[in-house]
């Protein structure tokens, strides 16, 4: 299916070298994978991932992210194009075309692993699901604005 997620996210310093599950439909065990984002702590990149069948995983990524600081994610899965992409401040940072993607039974979560692990040290605003492609317009509004509500 065709769907959008954005946010605004900050890590804080003191756990920023560690990983940390920011948001997701991701269980650890079984084939309940669906997408996920996930700050790797060694490299610092967030990773956005999907899975086509629940248990294996296709990764976009950003560039290194740097603690104490704002950023706005967006991540686009457009199985109309056959294409995923990433943009980082209204930017466009990464896309590739695993655009498959299952439907489990895994629970959503905001802030960790369903397994209670990889705690997320931050803040996190305005988190939009949209079961749509983001126009580029879109995308421009919602880290223009700071209001994900004028993006319908």
């Amino acid at each position: 299916i065709n769907f959008s997620i954005g946010f605004w996210i900050y890590f804080n310093s003191a756990q920023f070298s560690n990983n940390q599950v920011v948001a997701g439909i991701w269980n650890t065990s079984g084939s309940n994978r669906e997408w996920l984002f996930r700050l790797t702590g060694s490299s610092s990149k967030l990773v956005f991932r999907t899975s086509p069948d629940g248990a294996t995983q296709n990764n976009l990524s950003t560039g290194a992210l740097s603690a104490d600081t704002w950023y706005n994610i967006v991540a686009i899965h457009d199985v109309s194009s056959g294409a995923r992409r990433l943009y980082v401040n209204n930017s466009q940072v990464a896309t590739d075309s695993n655009t498959g993607t299952t439907t489990g039974d895994g629970d959503f979560v905001i802030g960790c692993y369903q397994n209670q692990t990889q705690f997320f040290d931050g803040r996190i605003d305005e988190f939009n699901l949209w079961h749509k492609v983001l126009s580029a317009s879109d995308i421009s509004s919602f880290y223009n604005s700071g209001d994900g509500t004028q993006v319908k």
